[in-house]
């Protein structure tokens, strides 16, 4: 039997979601495409899936439920399966994917540093760095595109492991002409103006961005926009959208038209490395040790650099 892996994987969107509309948002789709990505994986199956309401709602068939406990091992496997298959030609290469423009937040010859800090641990391993689009954070991991993804909550999927890395202080972000640039301001009084987040994102990548967790959502001051990532989302408020939150560390690389706010009272925020779950080799492990060192350095917290006994 022959199995579309992507139809496999925006099935399990769609488990998550439970919804045709929030899922086919989230994938980026129109609900008709992600219905014939269903019945495409349904007719491979032999059987159905889901049984969909008037509403969008929708609810797993057995057959359905049984597949989507079976489906994330399965994507894991796979990847597993087509790390194998170019590990010939590059057998410690491995590939770190963040929300943002490479180079942008964290600068490349921080990247370097940290490629050099991972090859301490494992002699020999290579880092690739690629930009992922807030609606492929989750699956770019599932389906192997990358090995470890940087994020500042955790993957709430049971495929992937989530790392707590460091914990941050975080700033507002303002245009750079704001009469709030470069001031401190109680963090209680910054939530009370308008917030950018896109609403076709998971709520919990962008509760980050307006302060999600210092007041609830239904009483913020939301402006919707259409963000892809990071980048995205601090150009609307440079264009005058709204105000965001950014971790401070940063904060140092902001574009010109931007200017940072230090937020009195407000909570820190925890990055976090998600990975495939039981993914435990050891070049992973390392990237997962490294990322860790490098934002403690970052955040002024030293650590020495060493593996863990268990990841050997």
């Amino acid at each position: 039997m022959d199995l579309d892996l992507a139809c496999v994987s925006s099935f399990l969107i769609l488990v998550d979601e439970r919804h045709f509309g929030r899922a086919s948002a989230r994938l980026h789709l129109s609900p008709s495409a992600l219905s014939k990505r269903l019945q495409r994986l349904e007719h491979q199956l032999g059987t159905g899936l889901v049984e969909r309401g008037p509403s969008g709602m929708l609810a797993l068939t057995p057959a359905g439920s049984r597949f989507a406990r079976e489906a994330g091992p399965l994507l894991t496997h796979a990847a597993a399966v087509r790390h194998a298959a170019t590990e010939a030609s590059a057998p410690f290469r491995v590939r770190l994917g963040f929300p943002g423009v490479i180079g942008e937040h964290i600068t490349r010859s921080e990247l370097a540093e940290l490629g050099a800090l991972m090859r301490h641990l494992v002699a020999g391993v290579a880092l690739n760095c690629r930009g992922v689009p807030f609606h492929s954070l989750t699956d770019a991991v599932l389906v192997g595109a990358v090995d470890v993804i940087l994020t500042a909550s955790p993957v709430q999927h049971s495929g992937i492991d989530s790392s707590p890395l460091v914990t941050v202080d975080r700033s507002g972000i303002v245009p750079a002409r704001h009469d709030w640039a470069n001031a401190s301001v109680q963090v209680e009084e910054f939530v009370q103006e308008p917030m950018v987040y896109d609403s076709s994102l998971p709520a919990g990548w962008m509760a980050q961005w307006y302060l999600g967790d210092v007041r609830p959502a239904q009483e913020a001051r939301l402006v919707d926009i259409r963000a892809d990532d990071s980048s995205a989302v601090l150009a609307s408020v440079a264009g005058g959208a709204g105000f965001a939150a950014f971790p401070s560390p940063f904060a140092g690389h902001l574009d010109p038209r931007l200017a940072a706010v230090q937020l009195v009272g407000v909570p820190p925020i925890t990055f976090f490395a998600g990975s495939r779950h039981g993914d435990h080799r050891e070049p992973v492990t390392a990237l997962i040790h490294a990322l860790r060192t490098f934002f403690t350095r970052a955040a002024g917290q030293p650590q020495s650099l060493r593996l863990p006994a268990a990841a050997g």
